[in-house]
């Protein structure tokens, strides 16, 4: 009778593992109650939509249970990599524009962020939310027992570029939402140097400072409206370089 319910229980590991680690459900803000009840509700769904892909007796139960939690913790953490761009851009836009003085803590990573960061982050989690991410979410760790199989067989290696691929979106997608504020804060800075070579005399520095901050600012609200674009490229990617079968050799 027990071993009817030992597939879905493997299913409800590998779904623990990857809320853990992944973006928006692994917040620390979360409660772990909720947390459990979150990866119980998500497991039944996953199990109704993977069952036919799933096995129907399992050998070695207690390797089958690590193996599938390390693959859901995995699955969260590269998805919060692709997630951190948010973060990164945030915080190229503040140094870059004088903006990095304005520091907060934060209290789910520790440490010190500047609030650029915890901005850009807050705007693109609901632009996420309301873009579909929580189902584009199901839908990856759903279809990633075709890629990750349950009872994995032998040790599964993966090829080096599946995860610099990670790094490199969150990279590339960091400088391109941070590029225009950037730039234009450097070419203000390099009109102002200029100025402060013809015009020694003049502070220029109490001139540039708040101009640079007011141009960020100014930019912000002119190119906020792209921040939909990255999230739309987010949903778009995610799949692909998490399940994609040409990742796995």
């Amino acid at each position: 009778m027990l071993e009817e319910f030992i597939v879905p229980f493997m299913v409800s590991l590998r779904v623990a593992g990857f809320i853990v680690t992944a973006p928006l459900f692994g917040s620390k803000f979360i409660p772990k109650k909720i947390k459990a009840m979150l990866s119980f509700v998500i497991a039944f769904i996953v199990y109704l939509h993977a069952e036919s892909s799933l096995p129907l007796v399992i050998d070695d139960i207690y390797v089958t249970a690590i193996s599938n939690i390390l693959v859901g913790g995995f699955i969260g953490m590269m998805m919060n990599i692709m997630f951190s761009f948010l973060n990164m851009g945030g915080h190229f836009v503040a140094m870059g524009s004088g903006l990095g003085f304005a520091t907060l803590a934060d209290p789910v990573n520790g440490g010190q962020t500047t609030t650029l960061d915890i901005f850009y982050k807050i705007t693109g989690s609901l632009i996420f939310v309301n873009s579909g991410g929580l189902i584009a979410l199901l839908i990856i760790i759903s279809n990633s027992f075709n890629v990750f199989p349950m009872e994995l067989g032998e040790v599964i290696t993966l090829k080096k570029e599946y995860i610099l691929t990670f790094f490199e979106f969150a990279l590339h997608s960091a400088l391109l939402l941070a590029a225009p504020m950037v730039f234009t804060v450097f070419l203000i800075n390099v009109c102002f140097g200029v100025i402060s070579k013809a015009s020694p005399g003049l502070n220029v520095f109490s001139i540039g400072f708040p101009t640079g901050i007011w141009i960020t600012f100014l930019f912000m609200t002119m190119t906020i409206d792209t921040l939909p674009l990255f999230i739309d490229r987010l949903l778009d990617q995610m799949p692909l370089l998490l399940i994609g079968e040409n990742n796995v050799r």
